[in-house]
């Protein structure tokens, strides 16, 4: 339950500082990830595991090479083989056995036009080439690579000496890989439209077979690919797309009369095991060549990857797009976007970027909302200029967003999104079709947010607080029973006597207490507070936690809060406890008010502190903006809160109810959906409230299960008597409910 909060405006958002400059070329975004553009991957016969599937691990960027700098250098002269170490860097978080990295690589201050070509230490070098570079230019590109001998990567320049710049943002695991996993191919030329027998220039759509050539087996779901065009004689741009479906409205390389550029992608095959090809004008030759494919299957494991049918998240040119160009940061959601096929818990997404004439020269980066913007391009352009680059870039897992930055010049801003990997994917459990359930009437007098716990053959019921207590407990024995308003007050008593420290100490408000006993005579609570002088006054709002040696009380705060939600975005509220009996884990269920579509599950030991994470598996986000689409409108469209969960052993699944609109008004109601997992992913189980006003009582929310001494499901929840909305006093008060779960939750 939300107290004293302001909701922030949706043009509101954290300000970050202007990247440091270093001759356009610096730190690739922290985590710029996964196998990105210019995908040259090449097959290392010296490591028979770097061409094996395995799941990817983004890193902080690791900067391994840099010739501008002193001792690093000189430039790449022609003719010249550089070997640059990637793997096994102390500090870096890349291991000496990885089979691949995913690096950026830039091409700088080149006296002549040329190419950079790359390949594992100990191979041939290929024909390819990584990137194109024109003289006295700045040119990235993103690749991934297998590692060589050495834990090297060798780098050729056929011309002008060009400053080399490589960063490491990731690395592919050696071994068996699970579905979704890579598997690099030396390059294979799938098409050369310069060649005879592989038709002309591309006037017209056409489809390419990618399937059983070069080792691609008809259980491959994507394929990554470098795509070069050159000799138009018009201005245009490629797009490749998955054979049978709808033409897409993106490019995959745009290009200028007489201009040889490059891109690399991932591909989806679509039917008969093709790819499709489409040219927008002139009459451009097109080389394709195959650099790995991605397993297929049904779910994904760590690290997988798949593509999509090529899905336009942003386009600041269109009439919907109120900002205009793109003027400094701008972020933009890319996981769970309805129609994308990108999931909620997408790591990264695999991005077309292109800039469309810019007013001047600059560059652009994409990198995860909210992390430290980083010193280096995706693409630079030129005034007037259409250029386009492929990136993967780490999503932030809190709110599913990336921020752009243009360094200026105003471009407008064209995302394509052609592919993603995920953490991890379970099917989410079937639909189902719930009713509005009947609320029953109050037992429990003067009780917000109510929770409880079981122990010692008692329950202990405890509310948010009151006139007269902090958290009000109560010790019940007969759940049956009906109590008046001075019945349940004489035998109601102060759970936390002393206020927290860090919480503010000029008003009341502690709210949706969860106990949970962690030992014998040892027992946890977690409760929501206000703190002063938040850095977002708009939510105040974080989590504390307690101690105490006996079930009621009293309980000791700690002297600081255990999280505040995603700093410099908003607060956290209504935690709940859930302990899973099937992996014997404790979790920590909380809203965030930055992302009003979601229930942050956070791991905790046991003893009740939140488990350290690492970039790799941060906290756990559930996201419900699908459990939502058809439910009636509340006031505060989308925001939800007060989550509460349960083990359905039944179905092997899990019941995660949430309320929403606004808690002291008619309106407030409660949902349901089913996971499959503690950290999701969820569907939908009600398209309309689970519980809603009726009965003469009104705004039924903040449910919460518990355990009964029979072994029942249990759930207590709170209500307004009609017409007494807002009146606090004694008006709020809880019921109570037995939960028939199953394949189709009831309550009765």
């Amino acid at each position: 339950m939300r107290r004293k909060m302001v909701t922030r405006g949706l043009g509101q958002r954290a300000v970050h500082a202007r990247p440091r400059l270093l001759t356009r070329i610096g730190n690739v975004a922290p985590i710029v990830a996964l196998l990105a553009m210019s995908l040259s991957i090449i097959g290392n016969p010296d490591r028979a595991s770097a061409v094996a599937p395995g799941g990817f691990t983004g890193v902080n960027p690791v900067r391994v090479i840099d010739t501008r700098i002193n001792g690093q250098g000189p430039c790449l002269a022609p003719g010249t083989i550089r070997s640059v170490v990637v793997a096994g860097i102390v500090g870096s978080g890349i291991p000496s056995d990885a089979a691949g990295v995913a690096m950026n690589v830039t091409a700088a201050g080149s006296s002549l036009p040329g190419f950079l070509t790359a390949w594992p230490r100990g191979g041939v070098r290929p024909e390819t080439s990584l990137l194109n570079y024109a003289a006295n230019d700045v040119t990235p590109n993103n690749s991934v690579m297998s590692v060589g001998a050495g834990g090297a990567i060798d780098f050729f320049a056929n011309q002008g000496c060009p400053s080399l710049v490589v960063d490491v943002v990731g690395w592919f695991a050696s071994g068996n890989g699970t579905v979704g996993g890579f598997n690099g191919v030396a390059p294979t030329r799938l098409l050369d439209t310069r060649s005879t027998g592989d038709g002309s220039c591309v006037t017209s759509p056409r489809l390419l077979a990618v399937v059983n050539v070069a080792g691609v087996p008809a259980t491959a779901s994507s394929v990554a690919l470098n795509v070069t065009v050159t000799n138009s004689d018009l201005p245009g741009y490629v797009i490749l797309w998955p054979a049978g479906a709808s033409r897409p409205n993106s490019s995959t390389v745009n290009f200028v009369a007489g201009e040889v550029r490059a891109n690399a992608t991932v591909s989806k095959i679509g039917a008969l095991g093709a790819i499709s090809i489409f040219s927008s004008g002139g009459c451009p030759h097109v080389i394709i060549d195959l650099v790995g494919w991605f397993d297929g299957g049904a779910s994904f494991g760590v690290g997988g990857v798949a593509a999509v049918t090529p899905y336009r998240v942003l386009d600041t040119r269109s009439a919907s797009n109120t900002e205009g160009c793109l003027r400094g940061y701008r972020a933009v959601t890319m996981a769970g976007v309805p129609g994308s096929g990108v999931p909620f818990d997408a790591t990264a997404v695999l991005l077309n970027i292109t800039a469309v004439s810019p007013n001047a020269s600059g560059y652009v980066t994409a990198f995860p909302d909210l992390a430290t913007p980083p010193t280096a391009s995706n693409l630079n352009f030129r005034a007037g200029q259409v250029v386009a680059n492929g990136v993967w870039v780490k999503v932030n897992s809190d709110n599913h967003r990336v921020t752009l930055f243009a360094s200026g010049g105003c471009p407008h801003v064209v995302l394509d999104i052609v592919g993603f990997a995920v953490s991890s994917m379970q099917p989410a459990p079937a639909p189902a079709t719930v009713g509005t359930q009947a609320v029953s009437g109050a037992k429990w007098p003067d009780v917000s947010d109510p929770a409880v716990m079981t122990d010692g053959g008692k329950y202990y019921v405890f509310g948010s607080n009151t006139n007269v207590r902090n958290i009000p407990v109560r010790t019940v024995t007969d759940l049956t029973r009906t109590y008046t308003s001075t019945g349940w007050e004489q035998a109601t008593s102060e759970a936390m006597p002393t206020r927290p420290a860090w919480a503010r100490q000029d008003e009341k408000t502690l709210w949706a207490p969860t106990a949970a006993k962690l030992a014998p005579n040892f027992y946890v609570m977690y409760f929501a507070a206000n703190r002063p002088n938040a850095p977002q006054p708009w939510n105040p709002q974080c989590i504390g936690r307690a101690f105490a040696s006996l079930p009621q009380g009293p309980y000791t705060p700690e002297t600081a809060p255990i999280t505040c939600g995603i700093e410099g975005t908003g607060g956290a509220l209504d935690p709940e406890y859930f302990h899973d009996p099937v992996s014997n884990t404790s979790y920590l269920l909380a809203a965030f008010s930055d992302t009003s579509f979601s229930i942050h599950v956070m791991p905790v030991d046991t003893w009740g502190a939140p488990i350290q994470q690492s970039d790799a598996a941060p906290p756990r986000v559930i996201e419900l903006r699908r459990a939502l689409v058809g439910k009636q409108t509340p006031p505060e469209p989308g925001f939800i809160e007060n989550p509460s969960m349960v083990y359905d052993a039944a179905t092997g699944t899990y019941l995660l109810s949430y309320s929403y609109g606004d808690w002291n008004t008619a309106n407030y109601s409660t949902g349901v959906v089913r996971c499959s997992s503690p950290v999701g992913p969820c569907s939908l189980q009600s398209t309309t409230p689970w519980l809603a006003s009726g009965n003469s009582r009104t705004g039924t929310g903040g449910l919460s299960f518990f355990a009964g001494l029979d072994g029942s499901t249990r759930a207590v929840y709170a209500s307004w008597p009609q017409g007494h909305e807002a009146q606090g006093g004694y008006w709020r008060a809880g019921s109570l409910a037995v939960v028939a779960t199953g394949a189709v939750p009831t309550l009765r």
